[in-house]
């Protein structure tokens, strides 16, 4: 984030810290409650510093796109976007987000993760292809919109006002799209670094401020991964139970779509990413081995929402389920799914 932006979220009692890699992390902005109710009620704005933009360019670029993600991009028309994972031969997931088609232009959209390591895992498989990957994410600033009043905030940026579920908007100086998370519209919005703090200005006119606390308790009632958290590269695709939203069964071949089909033939996976919510324990024993909580609300105390992954025969067994956060702690898992 830039350092006008950074001051900008100070004045409206932003809580700043800065993690172990120096990254900005906006943790809320004084009241977690507040920004849940608005999350609910009407709409909140949040700051996202390590969100991942990739252009993708080129005549052949939808091709491209379409042989190595799990979802069918050649059907996207511009101004549509579908959420998609990159894999390897194997099907192990190389990264997860989302990619927008513009008229001139597509580009993958992630939370963080390593576009470093996409752009060259891709870029090996560029022969003769008319197809170019550039990382925007230096320049760019975004921010999520989230909440049943979400139209009211994206009016106060252009191109916003229409939007609609699934759709984008691609333009030279701001990128865009709507998707829902746990049945709520959710959309994000990327400006190129100099309109910032004007953007910011804009949205919340519209929006309560929120900040990483209340963006990751969606997220996780969601069920959306991090890679790298909650997932890694040793986990298939189907292992991150997106399937319906994220891969595409009709399309074709594509780098790992025999493994994905082959577990598909099967009819389930061994192993998945979970969600439900958690309340701590002391039932169990400190040496009892036992799954890990991946990701955890900060939002709730006594009952949070979690994300874990672990085998499918020990979430469906009638006895209590039992795991441990990340920080040690025992937890009663209910409602899991």
């Amino acid at each position: 984030m830039s350092p006008d932006l950074v001051d900008l979220l100070r004045q409206h009692d932003a809580r700043i810290s800065e993690v172990s890699d120096a990254r900005t992390v906006v943790e809320h902005f004084g009241d977690v409650k507040q920004e849940l109710d608005a999350l609910r009620s009407s709409a909140v704005v949040c700051p996202l510093p390590d969100y991942i933009s990739i252009r993708v360019a080129g005549d052949d670029r939808a091709k491209f796109l379409h042989n190595f993600c799990t979802n069918n991009i050649n059907d996207l028309n511009p101004g549509q976007s579908c959420e998609v994972f990159f894999c390897d031969v194997k099907a192990r997931i190389l990264a997860h987000g989302y990619v927008l088609a513009g008229a001139e232009s597509h580009e993958i959209q992630m939370l963080p993760g390593d576009a470093e390591a996409l752009i060259s895992h891709l870029n090996r498989y560029i022969i003769t292809e008319d197809v170019t990957l550039t990382c925007l994410s230096v320049g760019r600033t975004t921010f999520a919109v989230a909440g049943p009043a979400i139209q009211d905030v994206l009016g106060a940026v252009e191109g916003g006002a229409e939007m609609s579920v699934s759709s984008c908007c691609l333009q030279d100086d701001v990128a865009m799209f709507r998707t829902t998370w746990d049945d709520l519209p959710v959309a994000f919005v990327s400006v190129n670094n100099e309109t910032g703090a004007e953007t910011w200005r804009r949205v919340a006119a519209h929006a309560t401020a929120a900040g990483n606390t209340t963006f990751h308790h969606l997220r996780i009632t969601e069920g959306y991964p991090l890679m790298g958290t909650d997932l890694t590269g040793d986990n298939m695709a189907p292992e991150a139970d997106r399937n319906d939203l994220a891969i595409s069964y009709r399309k074709g071949c594509y780098l790992g779509q025999e493994p994905i089909a082959r577990l598909d033939a099967m009819g389930h996976v061994n192993q998945k990413l979970f969600k439900g919510r958690a309340t701590v324990t002391d039932r169990v024993s400190d040496s009892e081995e036992l799954p890990i909580v991946t990701s955890r609300s900060l939002a709730d105390d006594a009952s949070f929402p979690v994300l874990l992954p672990m085998s499918v025969r020990l979430a469906s067994s009638s006895s209590a389920v039992m795991a441990r956060t990340r920080d040690g702690a025992a937890v009663h898992l209910d409602r899991l799914v």
